[in-house]
């Protein structure tokens, strides 16, 4: 691809519909399709209409000369090398590299017509014998081809690779050239005998020009191993370094049991609701994270990651419900001002995501690219056209009395810091508190015997007049929707979900009908989790919920690609 082409709008349309296909492999017909839609004025397309054109002709034999213009201008259609910022190694790597087209042509000359395919097998054996080590500046330690290093002076020189195989290596007829034609010339190699003496010589230059000699092989190559080349015949002040031969510190191995010793004051412990999830779903996942405070390295990403893109729509929603305030003005406001209010809220919650990664040294705009912004802000309007919808149609009125409030709690010896997305006052006087999601969300998640989502129940417990908790799923597709427990909320769309808690709660094995009750129940569970965080119970329990985005296989040893998992366990 040229520079630049992945940060481009056609570029990011492509990718996204490939992605769009759902398919790991992608049929040829279905991605010039993709390109001719998304990307046709790009290289890209330019390139499999050259491709498409010249399918038929590959096949027909042609002449050397042919194939390397075919060559050569498929790099040019391709804009190879893609940028001008080359430096002076890789100038040189493709100043050699010119020539070799130049020497295929030469070799191609002697044996008449051949297809593409062939003249690429023989611009393959002749890059191979091509060295493209580039000039560099003097240093303490050179890599060399071997080749390279014959005549050359060292302090002392480590020689690779010298099994039986590699020394001497094994003889080979040239293509193209008769092989009785090959052994009249005395071509090196064809002749076993020439490449024992080749062998021999480089052996010899290696040791009378150099001070010490180190030679090594690795006993590990093919599934039989290999054995050291016969023409490593030692002398004095020579090294032979094999894989026993080499010392290997000791390695002192700590066993940690399921239990690890119990939190003491002086630990500092830092973490929210997410300490709690881990501690449910695999006790070891938390204990690595939150006592150990071990994180993954962040991955190189195109475009918005993940969490971001989930930031962004946080932030929108945040500036969005701070002009509306409540039901009311939600319901009488025409569609100009809808649209007014999503247009201002958008732009603030990406000026906030902006912001914040600045605050870690980052530029979002120039990471990302503006045109991944573009199409980032209006696909957050269409989601925020259709969340307005699902709100309008709640039937209790409402006023928003918080956002992204911060608030802590303590259970069992341990703080947790909580941000509450929005909390809802009533028409009644109660309060709900809404957490806003934008991938699957499930109700059973909040009422299994060791909590899967602790998020919500947590924040039950900070005020008694929070008497309704709700996942409001913001998602494209008209499937954005509320998710909640309690009674006589509003939320209920259509014919979908219980309005009463019995009916909510009755994958529990005794079914609660009051709040209090629920949330006394949650109290006891969520204590239950924090106490074994505090006892430093950290068995590991693999599951498709903690292993999924779990970093620390290396550290539990759990690593089947969740092959011992279903589809329908993760239910």
């Amino acid at each position: 691809m040229p520079a630049g082409f992945a940060e481009t709008s056609a570029g990011l349309r492509l990718a996204s519909a490939l992605f769009d296909l759902g398919k790991q492999h992608i049929a040829p017909g279905d991605f010039r399709h993709c390109v001719s839609v998304h990307a046709k004025e790009s290289v890209l397309a330019s390139v499999i209409e050259a491709v498409r054109e010249q399918s038929r002709q590959l096949a027909v034999r042609q002449s050397g000369q042919y194939w390397v213009e075919v060559i050569r201008g498929r790099l040019a259609l391709w804009q190879w090398p893609a940028r001008h910022n080359i430096d002076s190694m890789e100038y040189q790597q493709i100043q050699r590299l010119e020539p070799s087209l130049d020497m295929l042509a030469q070799a191609l000359s002697l044996v008449g017509l051949v297809t593409y395919p062939e003249a690429v097998q023989q611009w393959q054996s002749v890059l191979a014998e091509t060295v493209f080590q580039p000039q560099t500046a003097r240093d303490s330690i050179q890599v060399l081809d071997a080749r390279e290093a014959i005549g050359l002076s060292f302090d002392q020189v480590w020689v690779c690779g010298l099994h039986a195989e590699g020394l001497p290596q094994p003889a080979r007829l040239l293509p193209f050239i008769p092989p009785s034609l090959q052994k009249e010339l005395g071509l090196a190699e064809a002749s076993e005998k020439l490449r024992r003496d080749h062998a021999r010589l480089m052996l010899r230059s290696w040791r009378q020009t150099n001070g010490a000699l180190i030679a090594s092989y690795s006993s590990g190559v093919g599934e039989e191993g290999v054995y050291p080349s016969e023409f490593l015949d030692l002398q004095p002040g020579d090294v032979l370094a094999m894989p026993s031969a080499i010392a290997k510190p000791d390695v002192v191995l700590e066993w940690i049991e399921d239990k690890a010793s119990a939190l003491t004051s002086s630990e500092t412990i830092t973490g929210g609701s997410q300490l709690l999830k881990n501690q449910a779903l695999c006790p070891f996942k938390a204990w690595t994270g939150h006592r150990l405070k071990l994180k993954e390295p962040a991955e190189e990403v195109v475009g918005l990651s993940a969490t971001e893109r989930g930031a962004l729509v946080h932030q929108a929603l945040y500036y969005l419900w701070g002009l509306i305030e409540d039901s009311e003005a939600l319901a009488k406001a025409p569609p100009k001002r809808r649209e007014a209010w999503i247009k201002e809220a958008v732009s603030g919650g990406l000026r906030a995501l902006e912001a914040d990664a600045e605050q870690r040294g980052v530029s979002l705009r120039a990471r990302a690219g503006a045109a991944c912004l573009d199409l980032e802000q209006a696909r957050l309007a269409t989601l925020m056209v259709e969340w307005l919808d699902t709100e309008a149609q709640r039937s209790v009125p409402f006023e928003v009395v918080n956002r992204e409030v911060k608030a802590s709690i303590e259970l069992a010896g341990l703080t947790l810091n909580l941000r509450l997305d929005r909390v809802d006052a009533l028409s009644d006087g109660r309060k709900l508190v809404i957490d806003y999601k934008t991938g699957v969300v499930q109700r059973k998640a909040l009422l299994g015997e060791r909590l899967k989502e602790p998020q919500l129940p947590l924040y039950t417990l900070l005020d008694e007049s929070i008497q309704g908790v709700a996942y409001g799923r913001v998602v494209a597709g008209g499937d954005s929707d509320f998710t909640w427990l309690g009674e006589g909320l509003g939320l209920k769309k259509s014919s979908r979900g219980a309005d009463d808690l019995a009916s909510q709660t009755r994958d529990l094995v005794e079914p609660v009908s009051d709040w209090p009750a629920l949330r006394q129940l949650w109290y006891e569970r969520l204590e239950g989790l924090a106490e074994e965080f505090m006892a430093g119970h950290v068995a590991v329990t693999p599951s498709p919920d903690a292993c999924r985005y779990c970093a620390y296989a290396g550290l539990c040893r759990f690593d089947d690609q969740y092959g011992v998992f279903s589809e329908e366990s993760e239910g």
